[in-house]
């Protein structure tokens, strides 16, 4: 479901098997928490941002 979201947003991640794991972990598998977090992640103020646990704060 993550690689769907990152595909259907066109998210640019260098690494993303990491970016996979922690919105999983973030989510609790949750699939609107994880639709949510990579929307977010697609916006330009979250891009340059190190830690995906900023997303969500």
């Amino acid at each position: 479901m993550i690689t769907h979201f990152i595909e259907s947003y066109s998210l640019i991640i260098d690494k993303k098997d990491d970016f996979r794991k922690e919105v999983f972990s973030l989510s609790i598998g949750n699939a609107s928490t994880i639709k949510e977090i990579c929307r977010y992640a697609d916006k330009d103020e979250y891009n340059d941002r190190d830690d995906i646990t900023s997303l969500i704060s």
